[in-house]
C-alpha cells in the first residue's frame, strides 16, 4: 500500500494536528483532550514526561499546552509515525521535545513492526493479538473499517533500544513525573528495560494493557515489585461487557499519593 499524505485536521478547541489516520486520530483526541486519561496527579509546575508509543504526539501536544516549559522523551517505531510527529512539534513550534525514531524494550534489538496504515496508532510486534482486540472495537468503528484492517498492513523492521540508554545517570536527573506506556503489546519488555536506578526516579506510571495471556497480572506484579502504591487496572474501552472476551484496561499507579489520583472509566 503506498504511503498515505498527512492531512491537518482539526479537532475543535483552537487545536490542530496532522495525521494519516482521521477515525483513529479523533479516538485518541478524546481519550487525551476530552476524557483527560493521562491527568492522573498533581503534577509540579515544570514536569518530566517519558512517552513509550508516541505515535503523532498527541500525549506531548497536551502536555505542551499544560505544562509549556516541560520537558518530554518521546519514543515512535514506525517511520511514518515518527515523520507526522516530527511535523507535529514542527506545527506547534513545540521545543523541549526530544523525540526518537526506536521502540522501547528489555534488549536492544530489531526485531519485524507490523504497521496497519489505517490504524498506525495500533501498530504492534504482535499482530496475532490484534485479532482478539478487533472483536472488541467492533462495535466502536465502522465495519467496512475494521474489515480493511488487516489488508492495509505490512512488516517494517524496526530498532528496539532499552530506556535507561536514553537517560542520564540518577544522580544527575530529577524526577520521571509520568511514565507513559502505550505500546500494543510488550508493555512489560518497555518496564524491563528501565534499570532500578532510574525506576527509583519514576513517581507515576500510566500503562494501557490488553490482558491476554495473563498480561495485565504481570504488569501489576511487576509496579508492586517497584514500590508502587494504589496500582489500580479499570477498563479503558467501553463495549467490553462479554465475560468470555479479553479486555483492554488502564493501569494507573503512583509511588506518592498527591490527593488528585483520578481513574477516567469507560461509561
Amino acid at each position: 500500500m503506498p504511503a498515505m499524505k498527512p492531512e491537518l485536521l482539526d479537532f475543535g478547541d483552537n487545536f490542530a494536528a496532522y495525521t494519516t489516520a482521521e477515525i483513529e486520530a479523533r479516538f485518541i483526541y478524546k481519550e487525551i483532550f476530552t476524557d483527560h486519561c493521562y491527568d492522573i496527579a498533581d503534577f509540579p509546575e515544570n514536569p518530566f514526561f517519558v512517552d513509550a508509543g508516541a505515535n503523532i504526539g498527541m500525549f506531548s501536544m497536551y502536555m505542551k499546552r499544560k505544562f509549556p516549559h516541560t520537558k518530554i522523551l518521546a519514543f515512535e517505531p514506525a517511520p511514518s509515525n515518527y515523520g507526522i510527529l516530527q511535523q507535529n512539534l514542527a506545527y506547534h513550534s513545540l521545543d523541549g521535545v526530544e523525540a526518537h525514531q526506536c521502540a522501547l524494550g528489555a534488549e536492544e534489538a530489531t526485531e519485524p513492526l507490523t504497521f496497519f496504515h489505517l490504524m498506525p496508532g495500533n501498530s504492534t510486534f504482535v499482530p496475532e493479538e490484534k485479532e482478539e482486540m478487533l472483536k472488541i472495537i467492533e462495535g466502536q468503528f465502522p465495519p467496512e473499517f475494521i474489515h480493511s484492517l488487516y489488508n492495509s498492513r505490512e512488516q517494517i523492521d524496526v530498532p528496539v533500544k532499552r530506556l535507561s540508554d536514553f537517560l542520564p545517570a540518577s544522580h544527575e536527573m530529577g524526577n520521571i513525573d509520568l511514565l507513559k506506556i502505550d505500546v500494543e503489546a510488550r508493555e512489560i519488555d518497555v518496564m524491563r528495560g528501565l534499570d532500578d536506578k532510574h525506576w527509583a526516579k519514576v513517581q507515576n506510571v500510566a500503562v494501557e494493557v490488553f490482558d491476554i495471556g495473563g498480561a495485565l497480572a504481570s504488569v501489576i506484579d511487576f509496579l508492586k515489585s517497584k514500590d508502587f502504591t494504589n496500582v489500580r487496572a479499570e477498563i479503558a474501552l467501553a463495549g467490553q461487557d462479554d465475560p468470555d472476551k479479553p479486555k483492554v484496561y488502564q493501569v494507573r499507579c503512583h509511588r506518592i499519593y498527591t490527593g488528585k489520583y483520578s481513574i477516567i472509566q469507560a461509561q
